[in-house]
């Protein structure tokens, strides 16, 4: 995620740039607006997988503890009575479960960060297009 956010801002950084140095042909505000308001969006995503991410971990530290716990009451289930191996596996199952949970939410908001990120993507593809475009018209022109 930390990654992915450095991306997204040498990103922003590489548009304001293509703005700075000539693209004449077109309203820079609202090119602009639409290429950062894309890169918004993508690092809104990261900023809502971040926590989901620590969650992840901290979930899957839980599965290892509850796996822990079922391994141990099945080492001493001769000395161990029936609830407390119901209960490991039940601890074990709620684990595994939330752990899904969050994977799923985190899966989410990457899908929505990589859709964002293609959207600004062609926008600036389109720029570039229309850009190398208008300079062969320009250079005909000349001729």
């Amino acid at each position: 995620v930390t990654v992915a956010k450095d991306n997204v801002k040498a990103s922003r950084l590489d548009a304001r740039s293509l703005w700075a140095t000539g693209v004449h042909w077109m309203d820079h505000s609202d090119f602009e607006q639409g290429v950062l308001r894309d890169l918004q969006a993508a690092e809104g995503c990261l900023d809502r997988a971040a926590p989901l991410e620590i969650r992840i971990r901290d979930k899957r530290e839980d599965v290892t503890k509850a796996k822990q716990a079922l391994t141990m009451v099945e080492r001493k289930r001769e000395l161990a009575n029936a609830e407390e191996d119901l209960k490991a596996k039940k601890d074990l199952a709620k684990a595994e479960k939330d752990l899904a949970e969050v994977e799923k939410d985190f899966t989410k908001e990457m899908q929505d960060f990589s859709q964002h990120c293609a959207d600004a993507l062609g926008d600036l593809n389109r720029v570039a297009g229309k850009d190398t475009a208008d300079l062969s018209k320009s250079a005909r022109a000349w001729e």
